[in-house]
């Protein structure tokens, strides 16, 4: 098995339209297999810290979400608390990208029906 990096954005903050594919492809065949409920381990971006910077690619992941119609819980991970792969989210305060994330990845899933 032969693995190639995949770009994770574009220059417009988007994930990469080959990322795009990739998860689409992975809702997609989770729905199809008939999942009662889905656990996303966190990293939806990759984006600097500043408020609005990874709102594109949490629009573009709940996008993807959207073609699964169980319940879903999203796991914060690294890379949403203050976009680094070396440190932990901090304590008691948010960064722009940790309320960016509530408020586009949190709020939506919390809204949702249980099975």
């Amino acid at each position: 098995m032969h693995f190639q990096p995949v770009r994770r954005s574009s220059t417009s903050g988007h994930y990469s339209t080959t990322l795009q594919n990739i998860i689409n492809g992975i809702f997609t065949g989770i729905q199809g297999k008939g999942v009662q409920f889905a656990i996303s381990l966190g990293d939806f971006c990759y984006s600097g810290s500043s408020s609005g910077a990874g709102v594109p690619q949490f629009n573009d992941f709940m996008s993807a979400r959207g073609l699964l119609s169980a319940p879903f819980l999203p796991v914060l991970g690294n890379h949403e608390c203050n976009a680094n792969t070396n440190g932990n989210c901090p304590s008691g305060s948010y960064t722009g990208l940790m309320q960016d994330y509530i408020n586009t990845i949190v709020t939506p899933s919390t809204k949702q029906s249980s099975p």
